[in-house]
């Protein structure tokens, strides 16, 4: 595998410090002390439980929906349901972060895309999880983007990203996809990658856990120079489903099994994607 030019290492770079910058001045002004979207949306919630009546939780709730609708082009972040009427509301965002690979004991640097919701019911409940991993982008494979994407600008890198989050939105409870590579063909590239699954631990949950899968990207390969006609197939049905999902902005459990089985099956291959070990894990 040649090496990654130094712009597009420098790119890379970059462009994960950005990503530190926007979410701790977002992370500040959604609650202020706070300085990551799961801190900034634990603490949300904390504010709704103390607000009392839900319609003013309600209100609260519809408050971040209007502000995070607002600054989506200027943040990394972007919507995925939301809804409600004055006695009750629901919130559902995706988020990108500089970290590391979600599995422990995986020392990789990359960008995270991770889930968060808010609920507030009409009968007073409340709910809400931060954390919930999407996709994980390996920083090696943003600086092949770059380097296939012609010197990628960082709007169009957040909207592969985006695309990239989507997708791992459709296939993390899919049957069909377990155990599955996984690409999807943006422009001229073929991102590159396989679902990995595990349990993933809910903070402040005790043993409470979920379902941790998540569309982990390897790298980033120039479409035209792809000769696995089946990689080629699935990428292309991906961007379909993706396409898709983006004009109904749903994330029902019957719109995304319908989406993900769209989608051809495709087994993992070694020589782009590397083996991690799969479990549980300690952090959310």
């Amino acid at each position: 595998m040649s090496p990654l030019p130094t712009e597009s290492r420098i790119f890379a770079d970059r462009y994960r410090r950005d990503l530190k910058r926007r979410e701790a001045a977002f992370a500040d002004r959604i609650a202020p002390g706070t300085k990551t979207w799961t801190g900034a949306v634990q603490a949300f919630f904390d504010r709704i439980d103390k607000a009392g009546s839900p319609i003013k939780r309600a209100s609260l709730v519809h408050q971040l929906t209007e502000y995070l609708n607002e600054n989506v082009a200027d943040g990394a972040h972007f919507l995925l349901d939301y809804g409600g009427k004055q006695r009750s509301a629901g919130l559902m965002f995706a988020t990108l972060s500089a970290g590391e690979h979600p599995l422990v004991g995986i020392k990789e640097e990359g960008v995270n895309i991770v889930q968060h919701f808010i609920f507030s019911r009409r009968n007073g409940a409340i709910s809400a999880m931060s954390g919930c991993d999407l996709a994980f982008i390996s920083k090696h494979a943003i600086g092949r983007l770059h380097e296939r994407g012609h010197n990628l600008s960082d709007s169009k890198a957040t909207c592969v990203l985006a695309c990239v989050g989507i997708l791992g939105v459709l296939t993390r409870s899919s049957i069909k996809h377990v155990d599955g590579g996984l690409a999807l063909h943006y422009d001229d590239t073929l991102v590159v990658g396989s679902l990995k699954h595990s349990a993933q631990q809910m903070e402040g949950g005790g043993e409470r856990r979920y379902n941790g899968t998540f569309y982990d990207v390897r790298t980033a390969l120039p479409a035209d120079e792809v000769r696995n006609r089946e990689m080629l197939e699935q990428g292309a049905y991906a961007t379909r489903a993706v396409a898709a999902w983006l004009d109904d902005r749903g994330v029902g459990k019957s719109l995304t099994h319908k989406l993900a089985e769209t989608i051809p099956f495709m087994p993992r291959r070694d020589d782009y994607i590397f083996n991690t070990l799969e479990g549980t894990r300690s952090k959310p």
